[in-house]
């Protein structure tokens, strides 16, 4: 037996509007999954190094870490339940 959910939203993509913009977001998000990967093949070829692409791959982790924290901070300044509340509003 089909979950009607799952129905519900296979029934979605009849419509051609909708397809056209989910195909487009899973398109998207492989590509944007992939980059990465891409990239860190791409400075390998280039440079032979393992270190370099070690780096490459641990930048954007290291960048969103320290962005987490200031952004932590600046919440924890700035009474963050409030801001939490309201939405981004």
């Amino acid at each position: 037996m089909t979950n009607p959910g799952i129905r519900q939203g296979l029934a979605l993509l009849q419509n051609q509007d909708f397809a056209r913009r989910f195909i487009a977001y899973v398109i998207a998000y492989a590509g944007n999954a992939m980059a990465p990967i891409a990239i860190a093949f791409g400075v390998l070829a280039l440079t032979g190094s393992a270190t370099d692409t070690a780096l490459v791959i641990a930048a954007p982790t290291a960048a969103q870490v320290v962005i987490l924290l200031l952004g932590g901070v600046l919440a924890d300044r700035n009474n963050g339940l409030a801001n939490s509340s309201r939405g981004g509003l």
